[in-house]
């Protein structure tokens, strides 16, 4: 998440971030020096909190025409997904990229019968955990970045040295 993040934004941007984030993100911007705008959903169903609907980030996209990307967690820690292909178009559409936390989405791209992955959805760098849908042996994650996100690779690779650890568990 924080080397998506430091990959993708420059100190100073600005982020449209829906609320339900994981600290490692809120850590990343810390470290990025960037400034997040948060998104609340405008709708509530249930007791369970929801994820933010298209309208609410293209009203935020309307508000922070600045904004550099738009961040989600996709889906939220209540296994609820937002419309990430709308979220994408609407975000795309004003020039801005969108980072995702897909850490319980690894599994997405192997079943029509599962939400939309990050991919096809449009995203331009997301993470999964590996670990937490997937069989790995320990902790395990893969940052993800897509064909036309116009991230160039060695950006990716270094923020990912400058984070990683350097005596890797085998």
């Amino acid at each position: 998440v924080q080397a998506a993040v430091l990959s993708g934004l420059e100190p100073g941007d600005t982020v449209i971030v829906a609320r339900d984030i994981h600290l490692s993100a809120v850590n990343a911007f810390i470290m990025a020096d960037v400034k997040p705008v948060f998104v609340y959903p405008s709708a509530r169903e249930t007791d369970v909190p929801c994820v933010v609907s298209v309208q609410d980030v293209a009203s935020a996209v309307a508000l922070h025409k600045k904004a550099k990307a738009v961040y989600l967690t996709y889906p939220n820690y209540y296994g609820l997904c937002a419309d990430l292909n709308g979220i994408c178009a609407v975000a795309h559409e004003a020039g801005m990229k969108v980072i995702c936390d897909a850490a319980h989405a690894a599994a997405f791209d192997f079943s029509d019968l599962l939400p939309t992955a990050p991919a096809p959805a449009g995203c331009d760098v997301w993470t999964c955990s590996l670990h937490k849908t997937l069989g790995a042996m320990n902790q395990c994650a893969v940052l993800n970045a897509g064909v036309e996100s116009g991230l160039q690779p060695e950006v990716i690779q270094a923020r990912l040295n400058m984070l990683q650890t350097t005596s890797p568990s085998y």
